[in-house]
């Protein structure tokens, strides 16, 4: 439609409304066969956010978020695409590890999409991520009741802020809770629905069947997500996608699988720019795994060098702060190992799962 526009005004809303169906389905390949002719725009608050969106899912971190501010400064306060650059913000956010920054854009998203009910919807479900990530488990679990949930028949918009639910589910501790809003939004997209936030949505059904013990489930959830993300061009998710997917491989005894996983996460990280603390974690697991604690202590030394108090670790999978524990134990170092544990009770708090309180135990 937009081709055959006479008039640009119309056109470049036309240009957009194709741009962004590509990028609410994760198709990053498509959104960048057109971001060219998007560039070329007449600049405005939605060919930002647009564009930043398309730089967040690309890999490119410092562009998006450069964007994505263009989009706030520049944008009416109640048009949707503002909605949807603040949403992107938290990601980014949270993508860097920063916390509090993620908690404050959430906000922001909620109140912009006030009125748009998809909008408000994936706002909630972001700001709840970012809750969790910083510890505020009790708001956020309270924050994910409104959101709909796998029973009857939710439209396609709902899909996403479903995702989103079970993710904070899992993210808090509770994946007999996230597994089903996981398990059938992943039935819908076999369906034929799109998603943004598809490949998020394989890779943590597959860590919450992981910790529920149907490990062939989410063997092949997990190598499934690996391979959307690389035909998609779903850049920024590569590194946790292999990460995640060593967990199996690791139980299992499979190190060489694991390995690979790991060495292709390090790789995916370089590209962007990036260290990612998720997978010095997951090499610290496989250093467990194969009876090597001293190897695992380093890796675990450099999260704690770098992300001590931004990145969060999900109990029971890359939670680098009890493979310390793990770490120092094995080595004779029982005072230490004392101490990191009474830092890991402190940070979760009253608001502990009782997976996380298991762990702690």
């Amino acid at each position: 439609a937009a081709t055959a526009s006479a008039e640009a005004g119309p056109r470049e809303r036309r240009l957009f409304d194709a741009f962004e169906a590509h990028l609410a389905g994760g198709d990053v390949v498509g959104a960048e066969a057109l971001a060219s002719l998007v560039k070329r725009a007449s600049p405005s608050a939605r060919r930002s956010a647009l564009l930043g969106n398309l730089d967040l899912f690309a890999g490119r971190l410092a562009s998006a978020e450069q964007r994505l501010n263009e989009a706030w400064q520049a944008g009416d306060r109640s048009q949707p695409s503002l909605a949807g650059a603040l949403c992107d913000h938290v990601a980014v956010c949270m993508m860097q590890e920063r916390g509090d920054e993620a908690v404050l854009w959430g906000r922001r998203a909620v109140e912009a999409s006030e009125g748009n009910l998809p909008a408000h919807n994936r706002a909630r479900g972001l700001l709840s991520l970012a809750l969790v990530w910083t510890y505020r488990v009790r708001e956020a679990l309270a924050l994910l009741e409104g959101l709909p949930g796998p029973g009857g028949k939710l439209a396609g918009d709902d899909l996403d802020p479903l995702i989103l639910r079970g993710t904070a589910r899992l993210w808090a501790g509770y994946p007999e809770l996230a597994f089903p809003d996981l398990s059938h939004a992943a039935a819908r997209l076999r369906g034929g629905t799109s998603a943004r936030y598809a490949p998020t949505c394989l890779t943590y059904l597959a860590d919450a069947e992981y910790l529920l013990g149907a490990w062939d489930d989410a063997l092949a959830h997990a190598e499934l997500s690996v391979a959307l993300v690389r035909d998609a061009g779903y850049a920024t998710w590569s590194p946790v996608a292999h990460h995640d997917a060593a967990l199996v491989p690791i139980g299992r005894g499979d190190f060489g699988l694991a390995a690979r996983h790991i060495e292709a996460a390090h790789a995916a990280a370089a590209a962007l720019g990036e260290s990612w603390a998720g997978t010095l974690t997951a090499e610290a697991a496989l250093a467990m795994a194969r009876g090597a604690p001293a190897d695992a202590l380093h890796a675990v030394a450099q999260v704690r060098e770098e992300w001590k108090d931004k990145y969060f670790g999900i109990a029971g999978l890359l939670d680098w702060r009890s493979l310390e524990v793990e770490a120092l134990v094995a080595l004779g170092q029982p005072e230490l190992a004392a101490q990191r544990l009474g830092e890991l009770e402190q940070l979760q708090g009253d608001d502990a799962s009782p997976l996380a309180s298991a762990i702690a135990a």
